[in-house]
């Protein structure tokens, strides 16, 4: 198996994310309801909006289970089924460090994380040599090997479904092991009723 977990430098942020944005949070407020303050830094998902609660699914996605929204599972559920498909090896070592998580962002004391509306992904990479899965680490300027190559992936199902996710290599401060639901994705499902 190759070693996914290994680190390599971030790809320049003005290479990837070229036709979506990370979502913003008055997007998410308008589109799925805020979320109920106050927030701290560990996960309280009984403090999810009504409207993330009446979407919540806890359901595969393929290599593991996940809570999140609806439509979002849904593109997790296609994206990892082109990845086993095409890449049975990457598919065999990516894992989960969740999708929803009523929090705020990491270093934050006002600003929601997107993970409070089951609209994000932090994955896990298994490394070969000690069996366990890893976090990428946040803001060291380099991402895993797999997260690189899990990114292809989520681009190649935005282009033949439209829905386009947002890599977090590309947020001001890296983080590499963060896939989201784009701004334009976001709206795109409440245009078409989905949320």
């Amino acid at each position: 198996m190759a070693a996914y977990s290994k680190r390599v430098p971030a790809p320049d942020p003005d290479s990837i994310n070229t036709r979506c944005h990370a979502a913003r949070v008055s997007t998410m407020t308008a589109v799925l309801g805020a979320p109920k303050y106050p927030l701290s830094k560990d996960c309280n998902d009984a403090k999810a909006s009504d409207k993330v609660k009446a979407l919540q699914q806890t359901r595969s996605v393929g290599p593991f289970r996940v809570t999140g929204i609806r439509p979002f599972l849904e593109v997790l559920a296609r994206t990892f089924a082109l990845v086993k498909a095409k890449n049975p090896d990457l598919y065999a070592a990516v894992g989960t460090a969740g999708v929803l998580c009523v929090r705020y962002v990491r270093g934050s004391t006002s600003t929601p994380s997107n993970h409070s509306w089951g609209t994000a992904l932090d994955v896990t990479m298994l490394n070969p040599k000690t069996g366990e899965h890893e976090l990428d680490d946040r803001g060291d300027g380099k991402v895993q090997v797999g997260t690189l190559e899990l990114y292809k992936y989520f681009k190649e199902q935005a282009f033949a479904s439209g829905e386009w996710c947002f890599w977090g290599a590309g947020f001001p401060t890296e983080d590499g092991m963060h896939f989201e639901a784009s701004d334009e994705l976001i709206r795109m499902w409440k245009a078409q009723g989905k949320v």
